[in-house]
């Protein structure tokens, strides 16, 4: 299958003329792609007009019918859509391949009015490089001013069908034989219709695949037509030559790869379930061990304050002693002091008692000589 390079969208008018894609442009490079809008912001809208390119004129559901986009707005407008698709190798020489679709609703003058509410036309445009007449270049729209001019339904079919010999263009306005010629490049409308019918509403997945309780089920009321539709489409192009019995071959190849790729994809589901539960326990485990390493953080933190603190009490333990030391040392020489002037006290006592009875001897001495003298 071709991948889708770009998506632009001109004038298409939705929500009772309410929403616009004035001229929105998507670029999906190749790439499978997500795009997320708020609800009433137009995404199956913006799915139902890119079908528009590959199944004319088809809705993703039968209650609202393309039509319904015209409902609003400019009863007059013209609506663009146009898909860039870069091509295999295989297929075709050049590199892409631009479908286009232009449909504006069917007025009551109109030769086929009471056919369809809608009219529309297809076309495609082969090219290897850029171009006046590319996705991003075709001009379809214009400002004058203030003003967005978009190019009318009869002007853009005149315009191609006057550039077609100079661009390759070629332009249908019968779905069946557009729905031919896309074939030819691998846009085949089975493959696509699978694709519009698992996008009918938003999560419709889930509930498309759920009727199928069975692998058996799903082999058999799907992947079965599926195939079988898709091969007979290839088998038309004559890439091959393949005959009925090559493609009944391809199909049966095709069942079986099949019946091992859902042995395959049970077996991963079951790998998935082990992997979830040991990423589980490695999770909680993760946990465990982070409480671990925090825990012994702290250990670690409180183990070195605490060693500080320890060499520091040591450190001040050994100041202490020191100071004690000292402060023996000087109760040692103050003892001795206090001794040698305790014993230099005594003596001068002794001294001074000495002189007193000295004093008191020669006092007595003249005393009794005056006596003698008498």
């Amino acid at each position: 299958m071709p991948k889708l390079r770009h998506v632009r969208i001109v004038n298409a008018q939705f929500n009772e003329g309410k929403g616009i894609y004035q001229d929105f442009r998507m670029p999906f490079n190749g790439f499978n792609a997500t795009y997320e809008l708020v609800n009433g912001g137009g995404k199956s809208v913006l799915l139902m007009l890119l079908l528009q390119c590959v199944l004319p004129n088809t809705a993703l559901e039968q209650k609202r019918p393309f039509r319904d986009m015209f409902s609003g707005g400019d009863e007059n407008r013209t609506t663009h859509v146009l898909a860039e698709w870069e091509l295999d190798d295989s297929v075709s020489g050049e590199r892409y391949l631009l479908t286009g679709f232009c449909a504006k609703k069917r007025s009551s003058t109109d030769e086929d009015a009471p056919r369809s509410d809608i009219k529309y036309f297809n076309y495609i445009h082969l090219y290897s490089k850029g171009n006046d007449y590319d996705i991003h270049r075709m001009p379809l729209c214009s400002w004058e001013g203030d003003e967005f001019d978009v190019q009318d339904y009869a002007k853009t079919h005149a315009m191609l069908r006057e550039k077609a010999s100079e661009y390759a263009i070629r332009i249908t306005e019968k779905k069946w034989e557009y729905l031919e010629w896309l074939k030819a490049y691998y846009l085949l409308e089975s493959e696509w219709g699978l694709i519009k019918d698992i996008n009918k509403r938003e999560n419709h997945l889930k509930t498309y695949f759920g009727s199928y309780k069975s692998s058996r089920a799903l082999i058999e009321g799907l992947l079965i037509d599926t195939i079988d539709v898709c091969l007979r489409d290839r088998q038309r192009l004559n890439y091959g030559g393949e005959t009925e019995a090559s493609s009944i071959e391809s199909l049966a190849d095709a069942l079986y790869q099949s019946q091992e790729a859902l042995k395959q994809l049970q077996e991963e589901q079951n790998h998935l379930r082990d992997y979830e539960k040991l990423l589980s326990e490695i999770g909680a485990l993760s946990g465990a061990n982070d409480r671990l390493i925090r825990a012994y953080q702290v250990y670690e933190e409180a183990r070195d304050r605490a060693a500080s603190q320890y060499k520091g009490y040591e450190a001040a333990v050994l100041r202490k002693g020191e100071e004690i030391g000292e402060v023996f040392e000087a109760i040692r020489t103050e003892e001795a002091r206090h001794a040698a002037l305790h014993r230099d006290l005594e003596r001068t006592r002794l001294k001074k008692f000495n002189v007193r009875v000295n004093i008191s001897r020669s006092k007595w001495e003249e005393a009794k000589t005056e006596r003698d003298g008498l």
